[in-house]
């Protein structure tokens, strides 16, 4: 199986796509508007849209448009920031508060403790959600929205944090069966090898004296060995959702850079999340028919409506399955 020499598994079914933040556009990132506010400072007349918050030592980036409850949380995959969300941002928050956030070490969050797993990306994403607070227009419980490994964190924030959660929507999530080199050993044999590769880069960025480079490097080679490791045990443990609302978005488009097995690796992917889906009796499978990997890129669309659709059932006890009460 020919494959392109550099992924990551933010794009599992594309070739490295660094969507918001290349490490040389790192330091050209600009400071935030309205960043101050985060500091300390009481409420404003208006919500508001970028804050810059403290959650144990060091501050991240969350970006919020709109007004009204629940809120929507958007999860981007390995190597991205919340900027990969903009055009999902711009349209729910016409209808609902929706924040973006930059986990630790990306964008114009600082950099946080390692390793980088799942459950402490998970944490941290709790804490920087309660820092926002009010003041924010943010009050729990929210609909989290992830894509890649943001689904993955999402997953593992809606089990471990239940009361905190009111409904999921998870774009394409990576197969655990895949994680775990159950299936398709040889791309995960290459995407150890990767976690290398990237630490390598980190270590020699850090010689040079480019420290954001250095840290995103760094970033990306502990979230990519914790999503093989510790985060797959975390979302391997969940077995049961309840009857959390709950849409899982497929991609339907396979990426001919996995060779003769890149129908077979789609077909099983599409079929890993089905079986995600099911973990809610009130779970509901989309396929993304005209999409790749990035789903809220390719059919942006058809995140927006499956995000609207679970924040408006989650306080009415309906089923999105089926649009009526839940099974019994």
């Amino acid at each position: 199986m020919k494959l392109t020499s550099l992924l990551v598994l933010s794009a599992l079914a594309t070739p490295l796509q660094l969507v918001a933040c290349t490490p040389q556009q790192i330091d050209e990132v600009a400071p935030a508007e309205g960043a101050d506010q985060a500091r300390g400072e009481g409420p404003t007349e208006e919500l508001p849209t970028t804050q810059l918050l403290d959650v144990g030592g060091f501050l991240m980036h969350i970006h919020c448009l709109g007004e009204g409850s629940p809120v929507v949380v958007l999860d981007a995959g390995i190597s991205e920031t919340y900027r990969t969300w903009e055009a999902v941002l711009e349209e729910v928050g016409q209808d609902a508060r929706v924040c973006g956030y930059d986990r630790a070490g990306y964008g114009e969050s600082e950099v946080g403790p390692f390793p980088r797993t799942a459950r402490r990306a998970a944490s941290e994403l709790a804490a920087l959600l309660a820092a926002a607070g009010g003041n924010a227009g943010i009050t729990s419980p929210y609909i989290l929205v992830g894509h890649s490994l943001g689904a993955l964190n999402s997953l593992v924030f809606a089990a471990e944090q239940p009361e905190l959660v009111a409904g999921l929507v998870l774009v394409d999530p990576p197969p655990l069966a895949f994680l775990a080199g159950e299936r398709f050993p040889e791309l995960g044999q290459m995407f150890q090898r990767q976690i290398e590769e990237f630490s390598k880069t980190a270590a020699e960025s850090r010689d040079r004296g480019e420290e954001a480079q250095a840290v995103f490097f760094e970033t990306m080679a502990s979230e990519q060995e914790m999503m093989l490791t510790e985060s797959l045990e975390a979302c391997a443990e969940i077995d049961d959702l309840g009857d959390l609302p709950l849409i899982v978005i497929g991609s339907a488009r396979p990426n001919f850079a996995f060779g003769d097995d890149a129908e077979e690796f789609q077909a099983f992917w599409i079929e890993s999340n089905e079986e995600v889906a099911a973990l809610s009796i009130r779970g509901k499978f989309i396929l993304a028919e005209q999409a790749g990997h990035h789903v809220h890129l390719d059919e942006p669309e058809t995140v927006i409506r499956a995000i609207l659709e679970v924040a408006a059932l989650a306080g009415r006890g309906e089923s999105v399955v089926d649009g009526g009460a839940p099974p019994e």
